[in-house]
């Protein structure tokens, strides 16, 4: 009966690996966000924390995604990463066929690009240090 159950569970946490990802994008943006309200006054350094948050939001996105799904760790990281990446180039698309063009929104979705990719660089480290490849 444990088997069936073990099963079960690993099948729940397939299912909401995406949904729970995606919360922690948002969460992980807002909490960031949040503490930017210092810089709200200076235009500036408002501009390059958001940036900076939607990296932060993005890996955290990978790396929960992650971390939730219960088997093929190296390959579910690839695929987060990928669905990130693929989303900040259609969010860099959409940005760059609008008729009003905004610089701080086009960086935002680059730095989505860049945040994907870092999250899953940092989970592959994590499993190969977990491993011991690297005595």
């Amino acid at each position: 009966m444990e088997k069936k159950d073990n099963i079960f569970l690993n099948g729940i946490r397939w299912v909401i690996a995406l949904p729970l990802a995606l919360l922690s994008y948002f969460i992980g943006y807002r909490i960031f966000m949040w503490g930017n309200n210092e810089f709200a006054g200076l235009s500036f350094l408002h501009n390059i924390m958001e940036v900076i948050g939607c990296g932060f939001a993005a890996a955290a996105f990978v790396i929960v995604g992650t971390y939730i799904c219960p088997k093929y760790r190296k390959t579910v990281a690839i695929v987060f990463a990928t669905i990130g990446s693929i989303l900040g180039v259609f969010g860099c698309f959409t940005e760059l066929l609008s008729s009003d063009l905004s610089v701080l929104v086009l960086l935002s979705h680059i730095a989505n690009i860049v945040g994907s990719i870092a999250g899953a660089f940092l989970v592959y480290e994590y499993i190969e240090e977990e491993a011991g490849s690297y005595q």
